[in-house]
């Protein structure tokens, strides 16, 4: 003899299919995204050789100048 589902429980599992499927759309796009291109595009290091990254040297950069003088704006990778 089969349970019936109830209208909750049919509700329940539409919402987690459309869950699953709104969190795969939006969560792909970041799959594919190139952590050198995207470091590249907001830091001070416009040009990012990842084999020099490999070797495992600390680079450093300074920043853009800040509003208050004593501060330094400094980047390391």
């Amino acid at each position: 003899m089969k349970a019936k589902t109830t209208r909750h429980q049919r509700a329940i599992r539409q919402l987690t299919a459309l869950a699953t499927v709104l969190f795969t759309v939006v969560g792909l796009p970041h799959l594919w995204a190139d952590a050198v291109s995207e470091m590249a595009a907001f830091s001070v290091f416009d040009k990012v050789d990842l084999a020099e990254l490999a070797k495992g040297d600390v680079k450093t950069a300074h920043g853009p100048p800040m509003s208050e003088t004593r501060y330094l704006s400094v980047q390391s990778c």
